[in-house]
């Protein structure tokens, strides 16, 4: 798949977010574990959109969600603040 940024921006709008997790960990000098994250989820038989946005911006995961979902992830400051955040 040839993905333009016109379509990508659209296409994240309606089925991407930006999630930010906060895990209790006692390793961590406050006491929790902060998790950005921008997914986008599909179901198992649209994956080539989620593999075609990782090969777009060069980075991130393709896991199973749940079912018969796929999610693309991408977490990581490097990622989000040179890759996906610019975008």
């Amino acid at each position: 798949m040839d993905l333009n940024a016109q379509w990508i921006v659209g296409f994240v709008d309606g089925e991407g977010c930006f999630h930010i997790g906060i895990n209790k960990n006692q390793e961590m000098k406050l006491g929790v574990q902060v998790l950005p994250e921008f997914t986008v989820v599909q179901h198992q038989a649209d994956e080539q959109v989620l593999y075609a946005l990782k090969a777009y911006f060069g980075c991130g995961v393709i896991r199973k969600n749940h079912a018969t979902r796929l999610c693309y992830r991408v977490r990581g400051h490097e990622n989000l603040l040179h890759r996906i955040l610019p975008f």
